[in-house]
């Protein structure tokens, strides 16, 4: 999508050139300025990929849609107003070559809105991946080990509070245990072969998490 994108941006700037056309400027300026949609994409691809935690990816999806939304609005606002008030001068009263100019940067600024739509079927399809992947965390991981309660979470990507899988290259697959403090910086526990074991350092570190309520058991 961004490929196609970006090779109609090229065909717009050549026939602006071979035009000399401020119109076709315009309209290749509007539609390329108001593509910052990406960050919000690039953000949430970046968070997936660096294995954040499943609320800060899932924060990352709705504010990018909110992000999409806000510059679509803008965008199409802008584009109505400029094709608008230059129809009568360049189709009614125009030349041969402004009405080219003007029907083909229509034609494009028509394809490239429909394209950017599909930025939305992707938010879809990675918010539906992390609701999928957040049941099957609270689904299957471990409550207690080694005589302990552990401390589960939602918010995480391991499904256990103080426990993150370990990013560094040279420690592939591991997971480590941290304490957040107070002052916001963070004390290692070490790094473990399983969430489960990390996990149990953790609880071992702040004691073992309160037992559920009774209700709660029987659901």
């Amino acid at each position: 999508m961004l490929l196609f994108h970006h090779t109609l941006w090229v065909v717009l700037i050549f026939v602006a050139a071979a035009t000399r056309s401020v119109f076709m400027v315009k309209v290749d300026l509007i539609l390329d300025g108001f593509v910052n949609y990406e960050f919000g994409l690039f953000v949430a691809t970046f968070l997936r990929r660096t294995g954040a935690s499943l609320v800060w990816r899932k924060r990352s999806i709705v504010w990018g849609c909110a992000l999409f939304a806000v510059t679509r609005v803008l965008q199409l606002l802008v584009l109505f107003y400029l094709f608008i008030g230059s129809a009568k001068r360049m189709v009614h009263n125009g030349g041969q070559k402004d009405q080219f100019v003007f029907f083909f940067a229509l034609i494009c600024a028509v394809i490239l809105n429909a394209l950017q739509l599909y930025t939305l079927q992707i938010y879809r399809v990675m918010y539906l991946s992390d609701c999928k992947r957040e049941q099957e965390l609270t689904g299957t991981v471990a409550a207690e080990a080694e005589g302990l309660r552990l401390h589960l979470s939602s918010c995480s990507f391991t499904g256990y509070k103080g426990v993150r899988k370990d990013v560094r290259k040279e420690r592939p697959g591991r997971f480590e245990a941290y304490l957040a403090r107070v002052d916001g910086r963070q004390v290692g526990l070490g790094t473990f072969g399983t969430a489960v074991e990390a996990a149990v350092a953790y609880a071992r570190a702040v004691g073992e998490a309160p037992e559920a309520p009774v209700e709660e058991q029987q659901a």
